[in-house]
């Protein structure tokens, strides 16, 4: 990424309790707020609203176990970036509502997600 050193990833985090998904509708559809490059831009841990990003793959339903023990329905979408694709990952009910026949292919407007910055190996 043009604004992220070399061996840098952003990912996308929908907590349980934070977030909501929101159809915008077919490409070309106006959006407003921050713009997916620009929150990708944002400090590890910043909360944001992304005002479109374009879906190309949607996972299946996995679940994950926490540290506590508790088992989660998550699920990964990757979205379209400037130049590549950014993991966006849905968790409780999010996970279990949006799936490949809700967002594959959609411009979504992405409210209350948390930007997480990792470095890759």
């Amino acid at each position: 990424l043009d604004f992220a050193p070399a061996g840098r990833r952003h990912e996308l985090r929908c907590p349980a309790n934070h977030g909501r998904v929101e159809l915008l509708g077919p490409p070309g559809a106006k959006a407003e707020a921050l713009q997916l490059a620009d929150a990708l831009r944002k400090p590890d841990g910043t909360i944001v609203t992304i005002a479109r990003a374009t879906v190309t793959a949607v996972e299946e339903l996995d679940e994950k176990q926490l540290p506590s023990g508790e088992t989660l329905p998550f699920r990964v979408v990757w979205l379209l970036a400037d130049d590549g694709l950014v993991r966006w990952s849905l968790w409780n009910e999010v996970a279990v509502k949006y799936g490949p026949k809700q967002l594959m292919g959609q411009n979504v407007k992405i409210k209350g997600t948390k930007v997480k910055l990792f470095r890759v190996k």
